[in-house]
């Protein structure tokens, strides 16, 4: 964290670190000593902006050291990038460095519950694969007939990725989504209802 106006360095931070559990990020950090800290706030960078994924009381000031820890549930697969805000008692805030926290896929290839089923004008499908390889996502009719390739490509390890499978031109009814990579395949059944 960084010294105050005073000279006072508010939080004297020794270390902060991230690791993977499941699905989860734990976050660990201790200091050495803290003065009128009221609480850390924990970050996560997503979609362009730092947003508080939670927050644990601090010490107030103490010279001693203190350990914390934090777990942010349901990251899901790929890397996060986490920072602590430190709050003091007057308001005044003080950011750390960041932390990456690489959470790897449970299974070979994992495809999410297409949302929203039953769809009207579109349905989105969202997969991804444990090691990089080559995925097809494809969408076929009751009769078995392919409608639509909704993807045809490599896909990083542990990146989860967004399709679209558009209502127009299509009848309403049952479709089947079936996502193949090269070491797994998955299918999923999406309503269209008009």
């Amino acid at each position: 964290f960084v010294v105050g106006n005073a000279g006072i360095l508010p939080v004297e931070l020794t270390a902060f670190t991230g690791t993977a559990d499941g699905n989860d990020a734990v976050l660990s950090w201790t200091t050495a000593s803290e003065t009128n800290a009221a609480a850390f706030e924990v970050e996560r960078f997503a979609d362009g902006v730092w947003a508080n994924a939670g927050s644990v009381p601090a010490h107030g000031t103490t010279l001693e050291s203190h350990a914390y820890r934090f777990r942010v549930a349901g990251v899901g697969a790929g890397r996060h990038r986490f920072r602590l805000r430190g709050v003091d008692f007057d308001g005044t805030p003080h950011l750390s460095a960041e932390v990456e926290v690489a959470v790897e896929m449970a299974e070979a290839l994992v495809v999410e519950r297409a949302f929203p089923n039953p769809f009207g004008a579109r349905a989105t499908v969202r997969f991804g694969a444990r090691e990089a390889q080559r995925v097809v996502v494809e969408a076929y009719d009751a009769l078995g007939r392919r409608v639509a390739v909704l993807f045809d490509g490599r896909v990083e390890a542990n990146a989860m990725r967004a399709v679209t499978l558009e209502g127009a031109g299509l009848a309403a009814g049952v479709y089947v989504v079936r996502v193949v990579g090269e070491r797994a395949r998955r299918t999923q059944a999406v309503t269209l209802a008009r």
